[in-house]
This record gives C-alpha cells, structure tokens and sequence, in this order.
C-alpha cells in the first residue's frame, strides 16, 4: 500500500500515516491524563472539546468507503456520545439548578439532540455518498458552534454561579461518568 501522509498532524493523535487511523488510541480523556484532582469542570470539559475538534477535521479529510473514514467516525460518535451525557449529568443539570444558568443550560441539550440527529443521518447513509461528506460537514458546523458557545458563553455564565469547590467536585464527576461510559 502506498503511505498516503495526511494533511494535518494533530498530535496527541499520534498516527504517521492516514492507512494508519485504524490504529486505535488511547482515550485523552482518561483520569491519569486530565489531572482531575486539579482542574475544573470547564477545563475537564475543554481536553473532551479538543479531542472532538481533532477527530472532525480528520474525518473530514477522509475519502469514499474507506477504514479510516469508518474508523474514524465511530471514534467521534463515541466522543460526541460519551461526552454529551457526562456533561449534561456534570455541568447542565447543575446549571439548571440555578435561574441564571438554567436556559444556556436547556440550549445546550438541545443543541446535544440536534447533533445527535446529524449522527443517526451520518448512520443511515453510504460513506461513499456525495450526501455523507455534505452531511459531515454539517455535523463539523453544528459541534464547532456549540463547543465554542460553551466555552465563550456557557462556561463563564455557569463559572459565576458555581464556586471553586463546586468546580473541581463537578470536574471528577464527569470524569467518573465518562470512565463509567468507555468501560460500558
């Protein structure tokens, strides 16, 4: 096979190659690599947002019926999953505890089933399909608005009403939920 160099290096996604995206990688979101004891919910969650980022633009990047389109899509879906319920269980329910978060907090969600919505159509569709990379592309659109909004709206709102304490306790909370979902 010849060895087709992709376009980005992204590390710490350490593949050499794009036939090497099959390679499964450890998940960046582990308890050991996140430092939980230490950081905050906001910080948690922004390792997740960064892992998210990386896997669109290489799947984005990917061409027809391939294993690394295949392979690559279902690492995102994983993540988008994954991460969407331990958030909304960590930092939106939380949020919603408290009459100056709780509307971000439902926009949010929302946003979360719209995205969902985008992967089942990804789902129902041939990787080899014209429709598939238009619908991908649709699904990088929708998940950069909302980690972004999260980051410069939601984080800062929700940071005014959650105290430092409250912050970390919330940041092992979703790693332990997001543990308990890899595990599952």
């Amino acid at each position: 096979k010849a060895d087709r160099r992709c376009a980005l290096e992204l590390p710490p996604i350490r593949h050499q190659s794009c036939t090497d995206l099959t390679q499964a990688d450890p998940p960046l979101n582990t308890p050991d690599m996140m430092r939980s004891w230490n950081m905050t919910v906001f910080e948690a969650l922004r390792e997740t947002h960064d892992e998210q980022r990386r896997l669109l633009d290489m799947l984005l990047q990917t061409e027809g019926d391939s294993e690394p389109r295949d392979d690559l899509f279902k690492r995102l879906k994983e993540s988008l999953t994954n991460h969407a319920g331990a958030e909304e269980r960590a930092l939106y329910m939380p949020m919603m505890e408290h009459d100056m978060t709780q509307e971000k907090a439902r926009h949010s969600v929302a946003e979360h089933h719209e995205i969902d919505e985008l992967v089942e159509k990804l789902e129902a569709t041939d990787y080899s399909s014209p429709g598939w990379l238009a619908t991908a592309k649709q699904l990088e659109h929708l998940v950069t608005h909302h980690l972004d909004e999260e980051e410069q709206e939601v984080f800062q709102l929700a940071g005014r009403v959650f105290d430092d304490a409250t912050k970390k306790r919330l940041a092992e909370e979703y790693h332990q939920d997001m543990k308990a979902r890899e595990a599952a």
